[in-house]
C-alpha cells in the first residue's frame, strides 16, 4: 500500500486504478520518455520531506480527532473550516490529499467537491469523505456520481479513514496515527 505504482495499462480505467491507490496512470502505448516523467514524479513525490493533507472541518474537537489520525512526521496537515479556505489551501499545498466533512459555512461539501473536480489541477486530488452519520440518498447519489468523476472515497470509522489515508498518502498506517483506534469514536 506505501509503495508507490504507477499502473501502465490499455484498459483506460484511468480512475479506477487512482481510486485503488495508484500513484499515476499511462495508457499503453506509452514513450520512454512518458515512463521516464511517471518515474520522476514518483521519485519527487518520495524526496518530499512532509506529505501534505488538507483537513476541512467546521467542528473543533472533531477536527482534532481528525488531525490525530492522519497526522505523523512525514505528513504535514493544514486545518481548514470553509470551502473558500479549502481551496485557498489546495492551491497552495502542492500534491495534497483532503479529508473533508460535508458541512461547512460557505457552501455544501458537495458544492466543494464539485469546486474541486472542475479545476484541472485539483482532479487528480484525493478526497475523502468522512461521514459516520448517514446521509441521505440523494447526497449519496451526488456523492457516487463525484466519485465517478475523481478520486472520492466515502468513510465511516476512524479506522477507515486511517486505511484510506494511508493509501493516498503513500505511507504505512503505522507512519501515521500512533492512536489505538479500537474503541475510539467519534461524537
Amino acid at each position: 500500500r506505501h509503495i508507490p505504482v504507477v499502473v501502465v495499462s490499455s484498459d483506460g480505467q484511468r480512475l479506477r486504478g487512482l481510486r485503488m491507490g495508484a500513484f499515476g496512470y499511462l495508457q499503453k502505448p506509452t514513450s520512454v520518455s512518458q515512463v521516464t516523467e511517471a518515474l520522476a514524479d514518483i521519485n519527487r513525490f518520495i524526496e518530499q520531506p512532509k506529505k501534505n493533507v488538507v483537513v476541512i472541518e467546521v467542528d473543533e474537537a472533531v477536527r482534532d480527532r481528525i488531525v490525530s489520525v492522519v497526522a505523523g512526521p512525514d505528513v504535514a496537515v493544514t486545518a481548514v473550516t470553509s470551502g473558500d479556505d479549502a481551496l485557498a489551501a489546495l492551491r497552495t499545498e502542492p500534491g495534497a490529499s483532503v479529508v473533508m466533512d460535508l458541512t461547512l459555512p460557505d457552501m455544501t461539501g458537495l458544492a466543494l467537491l464539485q469546486r474541486i473536480k472542475q479545476q484541472e489541477v485539483l482532479d487528480d486530488v484525493p478526497v475523502i469523505v468522512y461521514a459516520p452519520e448517514e446521509l441521505s440518498a440523494e447526497d449519496e447519489a451526488q456523492l457516487k456520481h463525484l466519485g465517478d468523476h475523481g478520486i472520492v472515497k466515502l468513510v465511516r470509522s476512524p479506522a477507515g479513514l486511517l486505511g484510506e489515508s494511508s493509501l493516498f498518502l503513500h505511507l504505512a498506517e503505522a507512519d501515521l496515527s500512533g492512536l489505538d483506534l479500537k474503541d475510539w469514536q467519534f461524537d
